[in-house]
């Protein structure tokens, strides 16, 4: 809280010093005004006491202080009035004014001294009282809880309206522990009045509080402060039990949505059995070679496998979160029994071209997965292809010879948007119109590529067809040792 400020008007330098000597060793700020103007423009900074001088020229004492009492800043200003007259009609034209009190010259140096003192002292106690009555308009209008608990004793000396709202009224003189009952709450109370009377820094993270026996729950904010010139411990309470529930609505409609997504996803993976099935299925309709019909028995087996194992890992899924099942595979071997399956689900028009290198590149994932991603893929660049083009798709270790290995899906096809590559492994992001496409295929190739730890690299233009790198880790090294 600032000092004291004295604001002396005087026309006369020797009376301003007498009244300056006067007030010397006060713990004051004074100033000093030769004229009403000067006092004028001093008074921005209202003072807490002006001892002005009647006889001036100019503007004299009384309109100073008319002028004093028209300005809201400073119509309550004490104004003490140095004059020789002291007649009754001056003193009734002085209060009429606005003046508060007279001093007669010559001036009695300890009436001056004891009178201003008198009134920085009362200044000082309704400065502080109207300060505290702000803040009691705060904090009873404050939507969080405020207590003030005693450091020693653990009572509580002050609580606004919503404290009580929260912890029931009514709480002052009441202990904090009693109010706060057993649990946890009541723990974590004594420790922070346990650092209070031990005159320790305290140590307070972010809390929160159960109360009412759990209906309500509070985030707790700690300090320490002082209560009428004691220790004390200050809370915050801020009611958070509406958006607890809230934070909870919003996690069980995540989890449904991303049990939508993954049923979606799962539903498109068995479409893609299904097809494989419906196409060998024409093929044994017919009259067909022996080997041929053999062959279309063992892709649907084939098929059949991979739709059970992803039921397997349905099941594995909704058991331990997000994370997909490992597994190790040639991917040498899984391409070329892909490729064979593409003629069947791509038009005439579209080539097929497959390159893959003459040793095993055992990598570590699935091979049902890695076919499935695949599947994907090429399904991916035939809808991009409507009038034919090449598909082509090619397996090799990565150059670096770490092990890792790289597989390339190309088409010659319509390209994309980059506004729409970027997005591109975002579920139900897709090019195709509007019922032709679940947005799905490049999502559970991502999430296949996640849970492998592996990556991929698109390029893409409009016209220029689509390349896809995909970037695998090497196998196991248990799953190596087997295989060699």
């Amino acid at each position: 809280m600032r000092r004291p400020r004295v604001i002396i008007v005087d026309d006369e330098k020797a009376s301003r010093a007498v009244v300056q000597s006067a007030l010397a060793g006060l713990d004051i700020d004074l100033v000093e005004c030769a004229s009403a103007d000067e006092a004028l423009a001093a008074v921005a900074d209202p003072p807490d006491v002006m001892v002005v001088d009647l006889m001036m020229p100019g503007m004299d004492g009384l309109e100073l202080t008319e002028r004093l009492r028209l300005a809201g800043a400073t119509r309550d200003v004490p104004v003490l009035m140095l004059t020789a007259h002291t007649g009754r009609q001056e003193k009734l034209r002085a209060l009429e004014a606005g003046v508060d009190d007279f001093l007669s010259k010559p001036v009695d140096r300890l009436e001056l001294r004891t009178r201003v003192s008198a009134i920085c002292r009362f200044n000082r106690v309704r400065r502080v009282l109207e300060e505290r009555q702000r803040l009691d308009s705060l904090v009873s209008l404050s939507p969080n809880g405020v207590l003030v608990v005693d450091g020693a004793s653990g009572q509580i000396r002050f609580a606004n309206a919503r404290a009580e709202e929260l912890l029931g009224a009514p709480l002052v003189d009441r202990t904090l522990p009693d109010v706060l009952g057993d649990g946890p709450a009541r723990d974590a109370a004594g420790v922070l009045l346990a650092q209070i009377r031990d005159g320790v820094p305290m140590v307070t993270d972010a809390a929160s509080w159960a109360l009412a026996s759990g209906a309500r729950v509070c985030d707790v904010v700690a300090g320490r402060v002082e209560w009428i010139g004691e220790p004390a411990l200050q809370l915050v309470l801020t009611d958070v039990t509406a958006l607890r529930k809230f934070a909870r609505e919003v996690h069980n409609h995540e989890r449904l949505e991303t049990t939508a997504r993954m049923a979606a996803s799962v539903a498109h993976d068995f479409a893609t059995v299904l097809q494989v099935c419906i196409v060998h299925l024409r093929t044994l309709s017919g009259p067909a070679p022996m080997d041929v019909a053999q062959l279309a028995i063992v892709e649907m087996r084939n098929a059949i496998r991979r739709g059970s194992q992803l039921t397997r890992d349905l099941l594995g899924f909704t058991r331990r979160g997000t994370e997909l099942p490992g597994g190790n595979c040639d991917a040498t071997v899984v391409a070329t029994d892909t490729a064979r399956l593409l003629p069947s689900l791509v038009p005439l028009t579209i080539t097929v071209e497959l390159s893959v290198p003459s040793v095993p590149c055992l990598v570590g994932i699935a091979d049902y997965q890695l076919e499935q991603a695949l599947v994907n893929l090429a399904t991916n660049a035939r809808d991009a292809m409507p009038a034919g083009g090449v598909l082509a798709i090619s397996v090799a270790p990565r150059a670096s010879g770490d092990g890792w290995v790289e597989i390339t899906v190309r088409d010659s096809g319509t390209g994309m948007d980059p506004r729409v590559r970027d997005r591109l492994g975002e579920p139900f992001v897709s090019t195709k119109a509007e019922g032709q496409g679940t947005g799905l295929g490049l999502w559970s190739v991502r999430r296949m590529l996640d849970g492998a730890h592996g990556s991929w690299d698109i390029d893409t233009e409009p016209g220029r067809g689509t390349t896809v790198r995909l970037l695998l880790p090497p196998a196991a090294e248990g799953y190596l040792r087997q295989i060699k």
